[in-house]
């Protein structure tokens, strides 16, 4: 816990500290996908499954993305799945203005209950709900204006509920800008 509030504030101070860069002020709009890896807080190993997502911004003249995003995490053995779904709002920094822009992230997000499915089946856990946040970053490649390209990479933290589920998604991703 100590070391992700540490992570959240170096990225909130490297915000700040590259506030100055030009960018252009600007809507931008992706779907991602990707490989992950979900662990529940009590115990089990990590267990492997798809990412899938969408997210919608604002990005202000000096590289600052405020964001909404909406992700499903999931992970399969032994014929079960496990999918939690997060939604969450926080910001992305882009530290330069250029077709291969890097950024970092940060988000607030709601763990939704997640649903265990399994031979025709599918329940959803109960106190499996709760508040977390996630950390990032990644790299979008400018294609022409229009449209980009990007990597990324999360770590998302159930905070509050009574079983957690904890991710660590990586994947690509296209969008837009408007």
């Amino acid at each position: 816990m100590k070391m992700l509030s540490k992570l959240a504030l170096s990225a909130l101070t490297a915000a700040l500290a590259f506030g100055t860069l030009p960018a252009m002020a600007e809507t931008e709009v992706g779907i991602f996908g990707g490989y992950d890896l979900m662990s529940a807080s009590q115990g089990g190993s990590s267990q492997g499954g798809l990412m899938a997502g969408a997210r919608a911004g604002y990005r202000t003249a000096s590289g600052l993305v405020i964001d909404a995003q909406f992700i499903r995490h999931a992970s399969s053995s032994g014929g079960l799945t496990t999918a939690q779904m997060l939604a969450g709002v926080g910001a992305r920094y882009h530290f330069f203005d250029t077709d291969l822009s890097p950024f970092a992230s940060a988000h607030i997000n709601h763990h939704l209950a997640a649903h265990l499915e399994g031979g025709g089946e599918s329940m959803a856990l109960s106190n499996s709900s709760g508040l977390g946040m996630d950390v990032g970053g990644g790299v979008q490649l400018g294609i022409n204006g229009t449209w980009f390209l990007e990597g990324t990479t999360h770590y998302a933290i159930q905070l509050m509920g009574d079983l957690r589920y904890n991710s660590m998604g990586m994947g690509l991703g296209v969008g837009t800008w408007f």
